[in-house]
């Protein structure tokens, strides 16, 4: 695969005219969404240099000249969208999924619609390692709020706070959503931002490699180096591998949902170890009462929220060591950053009467009992 700079962020170009030199063009229609301006994109050069025609969309931006089309994009709305602008169905020749935040369940939305593009792009979250299943929860409009802004200042929800690692989903995460529509991995560039994907109806209905093979071929064995700032505590979607998101009867409201701490990455560490943190009885309990202080309360009835889609499925999970990275680094790094950290608006989630609490602000967490004393797991 060869990795070209024209007009797209890093090697995106190159990796496309391969991947279509290789399984050749049919309809030549693309789509892309997360695009800003357009200026900058994985699917310019597509257009101005292939013959491509396609549509583009985005929050903040408008071209009609080019297609670029200004819309907000979510879960809940993405098939209306494409409705809307007459986006080939089912089939067309590639998609680019880029929002960041919602990205891994806005694509979901999109396959679930029936939507089959032979190519697919999707922005990979590198901070997660190869063996890491998880994506973010799926955030509704009403909650467009800089996470650890002291002064609940907007933001577009569909985009992550700028210096934070969370955002999208992790590649294996990626392979076992996609693989239920028929996709399988065919690369991952170089820089750890994009992995690649084509359908089977294209290379057939077996796997290429596997995850494993993947880390080997890519990265040479190892992981990708950290990027952005830490996303210390925060809750994530486990995307199970058994899992078949193409099944209609599926409800992802009720996949599980795990907080996350990691190791700090940087100098030290060339790579973030994430593992879960384990709830604490009474915690959980608070939880189930729904005392949010009035802060998610308020914010939602000013946007008339009804909170996110996924419904919480609290794993009690202890956290293992992985080689490399033993509990008394663990305690030194990641747990000596928990302690009395605010958490600012981080979103908490937990069962209430088979719905949903959530919790910004406040002093939720505090470290537990790791390293020194033994212990295999961070208590919240």
């Amino acid at each position: 695969m060869k990795e070209r700079k024209v007009f797209s962020q890093y090697g995106e170009d190159g990796i496309l005219e391969t991947i279509f030199g290789c399984i050749g063009t049919t309809d030549k229609y693309f789509v892309e969404f997360g695009v800003e301006d357009g200026s900058e994109c994985t699917t310019r050069n597509l257009r101005e240099a292939h013959g491509f025609t396609g549509l583009m969309m985005d929050g903040g931006n408008s071209k009609p000249e080019i297609n670029l089309q200004q819309e907000m994009m979510f879960s809940h709305n993405i098939a209306a969208l494409f409705k809307k602008h007459k986006v080939p169905h089912p089939g067309f020749d590639h998609l680019t999924v880029d929002i960041d935040q919602n990205t891994f369940w806005v694509a979901l939305e999109v396959l679930r619609a029936g939507y089959r593009p032979r190519s697919l792009a999707a922005e990979m979250n590198r901070n997660l390692g190869w063996s890491d299943s998880y994506a973010t929860i799926d955030m509704p409009e009403e909650m467009a709020f800089f996470r650890e802004c002291p002064h609940g200042c907007f933001r577009l929800p569909h985009k992550a706070e700028i210096g934070d690692c969370y955002f999208g989903a992790s590649t294996k995460a990626w392979v076992v959503m996609l693989r239920s529509f028929g996709y399988h991995l065919v690369y991952s560039d170089a820089i750890g931002v994009n992995a690649f994907f084509v359908h089977e109806s294209v290379v057939g209905s077996e796997p290429l490699f596997s995850i494993a093979e993947a880390k080997q071929f890519f990265t040479q064995g190892s992981e990708y180096p950290a990027l952005h700032g830490h996303c210390m505590r925060r809750p994530w979607v486990f995307i199970d591998e058994q899992t078949n998101f193409a099944d209609p009867a599926l409800d992802v409201n009720s996949l599980p949902v795990v907080f996350l701490s990691h190791t700090p990455g940087g100098e030290r560490f060339n790579r973030r170890v994430f593992y879960e943190v384990k709830m604490s009885a009474s915690l959980q309990e608070q939880l189930r009462r729904g005392l949010d202080g009035g802060g998610l309360k308020k914010r939602l009835e000013m946007g008339q929220g009804k909170g996110p889609s996924q419904a919480a499925a609290l794993r009690s999970v202890s956290y293992t060591s992985t080689a490399g990275f033993g509990d008394g680094n663990v305690s030194g790094g990641g747990g000596a950053l928990m302690q009395g950290w605010s958490v600012g608006v981080l979103v908490v989630v937990a069962f209430v009467c088979g719905g949903l609490a959530q919790r910004f602000g406040g002093r939720l967490l505090r470290a537990g009992s790791v390293g020194g004393g033994g212990g295999k797991y961070i208590t919240v």
